[in-house]
């Protein structure tokens, strides 16, 4: 079942990227935001709103001041917790950093840097918040009153896998909450599938080429065969230590590049300090 999954969302994603970024590519990012949208709202409307909200409020408040302390706890004590969430999902981002970070900025052109980083990462970052806060409390809620034992969940499934079924389907609407849930989680593959095939695309071919057409299904399907045969090799797991293995060292690449983009943005205000005309 895993496989006949994989191969229809790499149909799906390789054909959306082969008609462009307009008819494809955008499309289906269109459609991913408004369930996104849609699914928090509906989890808000139909959920613990009260408890949500001021829960929700308080969780904004102690992020900001804790901020700094809990990105270093469990770093010396060496918590189990820790490696499994912390550092894994760092590692995890970081391996999607190239292809997210390269299709903004191909799609930025003629935009200013601060309105980049204000879409890119401030506008992102308060959804992502906004999405914990609201989905995060409504399954607190849930356990702790009892509508439905999410953390008693298991069989062949791990409970990440099926947490999320589990607390729409016993909310209001449950069964139209679970088909939007699933929607929302085949746009979302879909959408990452589509950026990273487009930049291995574009940077495939000679600077100020357009990929063609089977430039970008070679990529798409490639993408598609890789994902099989590390389900095949090892499951689920295997996809996910890959993933793991390459984002550590893009991390360090990263961090390089910070250096280097403020050491640029340094250079730059000098050189334009020093053009402009001395003040009589």
């Amino acid at each position: 079942d895993t496989l006949i999954v994989v191969g229809g969302i790499t149909i799906i994603f390789t054909v959306s990227v082969i008609t462009g970024v307009k008819r494809g590519i955008r499309r289906i990012a269109g459609i991913n935001v408004v369930l996104f949208v849609l699914m928090g709202l509906l989890t808000l409307v139909l959920g613990p709103t009260e408890y949500i909200l001021t829960n929700g409020a308080q969780a904004f408040v102690d992020y900001a001041v804790n901020f700094v302390g809990m990105s270093f706890a469990g770093v010396t004590s060496g918590a189990d917790w820790y490696g499994a969430w912390t550092l894994f999902y760092w590692v995890w981002w970081f391996s999607w950093a190239p292809f997210a970070g390269l299709f903004l900025a191909s799609i930025s052109r003629g935009r200013t840097l601060r309105t980049v980083a204000l879409t890119g990462v401030f506008a992102s970052g308060f959804a992502t918040l906004a999405w914990f806060a609201i989905v995060s409390n409504a399954s607190l809620h849930a356990q702790t009153t009892g509508v439905v034992d999410i953390l008693g969940l298991g069989g062949e499934f791990t409970l990440k896998d099926i947490a999320g079924f589990a607390l729409y389907n016993a909310l209001p609407l449950g069964e139209l909450l679970v088909f939007l849930l699933l929607s929302l989680i085949v746009t979302w593959i879909v959408t990452s599938a589509d950026t990273s095939t487009l930049v291995i695309s574009i940077h495939g071919v000679k600077p100020g080429v357009a990929p063609g057409t089977a430039a970008r299904a070679f990529w798409g399907l490639l993408q598609g065969t890789m994902a099989f045969g590390l389900i095949v090799v090892g499951g689920a797991n295997a996809l996910q230590s890959a993933a793991v293995i390459t984002g550590g060292p893009i991390g360090i690449i990263a961090l390089v590049g910070i250096v280097g983009l403020f050491y640029h943005f340094w250079g730059e205000t000098r050189e334009n300090v020093m053009a402009e005309p001395a003040q009589e």
